[in-house]
């Protein structure tokens, strides 16, 4: 999904290329969309002409319909969590053990960029966490240390217990960041 968007802006943005820079000729040539129209009026209705701005037009607004369908948002749906106790039961959505998460990553000293989802909102969800970490630090360590802090924060919040934190060290950041 995320080339098919790749592939769809960068036709999209060629598109509005060709587009601004027809509108800048033509505002510089007066003449030019005079004659333009004169030569499209003047062609059959099925010309190459005519049949290729059509298309091209066709082109765009596919384009641009496709890539606002691939910027809707799924996660807003997201389930929630459901807790039953002696009272009834308590529902806690996904996104807030996410910020939950992110939240407890922050405090974490050298943990950067993070960012949380929850892939499985069932009884025992599962949490993922990609982050960065400075060169110097030992992954193993502060991965282990990461995950049972946010394992705590979850469990002494919402009372939910965690089947498991995974931890994806996206990368590394540089001295700039400390």
């Amino acid at each position: 999904m995320v080339k098919l968007r790749k592939v769809l802006v960068f036709i999209s943005v060629v598109l509005s290329g060709l587009f601004t820079a027809f509108g800048v000729y033509s505002a510089l040539d007066s003449d030019f969309v005079y004659k333009l129209g004169v030569s499209i009026n003047n062609e059959p209705l099925f010309s190459g002409l005519r049949i290729s701005i059509l298309l091209i037009s066709l082109l765009f607004l596919a384009c641009v319909i496709a890539i606002l369908f691939t910027f809707k948002k799924g996660e807003k749906n997201k389930e929630a969590i459901k807790i039953a106790n002696a009272g009834g039961t308590v529902s806690i959505s996904a996104q807030t053990i996410e910020t939950l998460a992110k939240l407890e990553a922050q405090n974490t000293p050298d943990i950067y960029d993070i960012r949380t989802d929850v892939v499985d909102a069932d009884t025992k969800p599962v949490v993922e966490v990609r982050a960065k970490v400075p060169p110097t630090i030992s992954i193993p360590v502060i991965s282990v240390q990461l995950q049972d802090s946010i394992r705590e924060k979850i469990m002494e919040t919402t009372g939910t217990d965690i089947e498991n934190v995974r931890i994806l060290i996206a990368g590394i950041v540089g001295p700039d960041k400390k």
